[in-house]
């Protein structure tokens, strides 16, 4: 069969036609092509145009488009969870300044719902840009403006510290941590130090599973007030171990460490509980109600009392007599520090009735006070202090 002029004319420009459009693509492959997205935006109680809650929309796809762009390449193997990941990139992102165009955004159309409005948008998209995490990027997380050690994401910064320690020094970790966490946790957890009262106070308090916070970030910040509480210590572990090894790691140990000497149980071979429990039987004394009382006798010689925690000496006068009763030196004990003359006079009476391991721990802890500061290791990296610019200088590579 033989084909006519016309028809083969037909085939040769249809193969012509192809050819160009394959020749187009081949020379410019970063072209960027035609996309589609939609937002939706919950309609606000007081009275705002359409207008400008397109605009507000718009906005939010001009972020999300920056955002999906940047295309992150993990080039060594890191042990971290995908959740660990995704906070790391967000990190990043939150330091990058790259430059990019939208173009050809259009309002395609728009939906009202019961409640809410959803726009639907046409846009060419820009040209992906690639960004590679590697262990020598790491240090860079750590110089981020001061901004990022407040917020959700500080967790991040202490689990990548604690997992490479050659990036960051003992000071720089310390710095790290205060930033966010700047009353009692890190001299409690890492050198086992108790330098107020405050750091004690809440050791005792009673809280319920619902009032306990549902984030890393703000359960490390309600340990950083009650580093003594053990219901608080324990949660934090939980919530950690997901995401945060070595948060985990070190948290686990701590609430560990923190259980202390004292049980519940009313019959021990512990000579510590047997005469906790004498004194509520026999005075009605429950070494609970005294919460600083409570933890130097439970911790033993556990923790560093530093001695600025101890009061200065004070006159004693109505309770400075040979009968007064054991619970009314109890009961006259400060709840907010620990005053020396009282503590030593209850240590007394106990003694004079029998007691033997209370007044030697009270004794240890008080007299003997051992405070020291932990040397910080040699190592590579400092953080820098507030107010030193982001010289992070991720993007480029």
């Amino acid at each position: 069969m033989q084909l006519s002029k016309k028809k083969v004319s037909c085939c040769f420009t249809k193969l012509i036609f192809v050819g160009f459009v394959l020749l187009f693509f081949l020379v410019n492959p970063r072209v960027s092509l035609g996309a589609e997205d939609r937002v939706t935006i919950v309609r606000p109680d007081h009275k705002i145009s359409v207008q400008r809650l397109e605009r507000g929309a718009r906005l939010i796809l001009l972020n999300r488009i920056g955002m999906q762009r940047i295309k992150f390449i993990w080039s060594d193997t890191f042990a971290f969870s995908d959740a660990l990941r995704k906070n790391i990139e967000k990190i990043i992102l939150g330091s990058m300044g790259f430059e990019y165009d939208i173009d050809g955004i259009k309002l395609e159309k728009f939906e009202s719902d019961e409640g809410t409005l959803t726009f639907h948008y046409s846009f060419i998209a820009p040209p992906q840009e690639i960004v590679r995490i590697q262990k020598s990027t790491l240090p860079k997380l750590f110089l981020m403006t001061k901004q990022m050690y407040s917020d959700e994401r500080f967790p991040v910064l202490i689990e990548l510290a604690l997992q490479y320690p050659d990036l960051v020094t003992k000071k720089g970790l310390e710095s790290l941590w205060k930033r966010s966490l700047p009353n009692h946790s890190y001299n409690a957890v890492f050198e086992r130090a108790i330098l107020s009262a405050d750091a004690i106070k809440f050791s005792l308090k009673d809280i319920t599973e619902s009032d306990l916070p549902e984030t890393v970030a703000d359960s490390l910040r309600l340990f950083d007030l009650a580093p003594t509480n053990q219901t608080v210590c324990s949660h934090t572990l939980r919530l950690a171990e997901k995401d945060y090894p070595q948060i985990t790691a070190l948290m686990g140990s701590y609430c560990l460490f923190l259980k202390g000497r004292l049980g519940n149980e009313r019959v021990s071979k512990n000579p510590l509980l047997e005469e906790v429990n004498r004194l509520q039987e026999e005075f009605n004394i429950e070494i609970r109600d005294n919460p600083i009382i409570y933890f130097l006798i439970n911790s033993g010689h556990s923790f560093n009392i530093a001695p600025m925690m101890i009061g200065k000496k004070e006159v004693f006068q109505e309770l400075d007599r040979r009968n007064v009763a054991m619970a009314e030196l109890f009961n006259n004990l400060p709840r907010d520090g620990v005053n020396l003359q009282k503590t030593q006079k209850f240590e007394e009476r106990l003694h004079a009735h029998g007691f033997r391991a209370i007044p030697q721990v009270l004794h240890t802890n008080l007299l003997d006070t051992r405070f020291k500061k932990s040397e910080g290791q040699g190592t590579k990296f400092q953080i820098p202090e507030k107010g030193q610019g982001n010289l992070s200088g991720f993007g480029v590579y």
